[in-house]
């Protein structure tokens, strides 16, 4: 019947990878968010690797907006209340966040308290207003933050702003005046990596951005992130209900079919 829709499942292979395995390079930010509460500020990093991370090999640090002082934790840490258990699958993402008193965490959005979102309480994740840059670091080995909250083993893979330089009120993004401050953040689902070029990623517009600017207090996105997997499946839809056809390309010996004649064919759709 026309209009009958069903689903095939497609396997697609570039020569290097197949689409139904991740695809991700490495860890970056996905979501930043500088809300109304600092108790609902948070940053969201995701795993789009086709590996479980071991996150005590990567840290988060905040500079402040003049570069005079910087705040940092370890993705593996688990104090106070948080839910972290140091490792982070393909295709989940951990948020960084003061605390799960916000509104964020309620059943609404994360639902912080049901366990299956992984998350770390760091109280200096309130320290960031819109012109605080923010850096991922890949460390080698487990990270090791010195009492100045220097991260001494490490190297950024990802940043949001300019680290050492003050913006004003907020770095432009996608071509939104000051958008790291009182706003949402969402990296683009083409995104497969960190990018230290800020002036590339944050872009000009939002064609040639990597993030898409949302309202302030935007959550919903919180706890996934659209991003480098496909899940092979591709909705057919039929168009119109002709009559079957068959053609007999070559005749068999001593065949003479007239007018009206019968016959019978045996095989299978395609």
């Amino acid at each position: 019947l026309a209009g009958v829709m069903c689903s095939a499942s497609l396997v697609v292979n570039d020569g290097i990878i197949n689409s139904n395995e991740w695809s991700g390079e490495e860890l970056f930010i996905s979501e930043y968010v500088e809300s109304q509460s600092t108790s609902d500020n948070y940053i969201e990093i995701y795993n789009g690797t086709n590996l479980p991370i071991d996150l005590s090999e990567y840290a988060l640090k905040i500079n402040k907006n003049n570069g005079t002082d910087q705040w940092s934790v370890r993705l593996d840490d688990n104090s106070g209340d948080s839910n972290n258990n140091g490792i982070l699958e393909p295709g989940s993402a951990i948020f960084v966040l003061k605390s799960d008193t916000g509104d964020l965490c309620n059943e609404d959005y994360l639902d912080c308290d049901s366990g299956v979102v992984q998350w770390i309480e760091f109280s200096n994740i309130s320290k960031y207003s819109g012109d605080e840059a923010i850096e991922l670091y890949k460390c080698d080995g487990e990270c090791n933050i010195d009492g100045d909250d220097i991260i001494v083993n490490g190297e950024p893979i990802d940043v949001i702003g300019t680290p050492g330089n003050d913006p004003g009120g907020g770095w432009d993004v996608a071509g939104v005046d000051e958008a790291t401050s009182e706003h949402t953040l969402i990296r683009a689902d083409f995104v497969t990596s960190g990018n230290l070029n800020w002036e590339e990623s944050a872009g000009t517009n939002a064609d040639d951005s990597e993030w898409i600017v949302e309202d302030r207090n935007m959550f919903d996105y919180g706890g996934s992130h659209n991003n480098t997997y496909c899940d092979n499946f591709v909705n057919i839809t039929t168009v119109s209900n002709d009559a079957p056809t068959a053609t007999i390309e070559t005749p068999a010996s001593g065949l003479s079919l007239v007018p009206g004649a019968e016959i019978t064919l045996s095989g299978s759709a395609t």
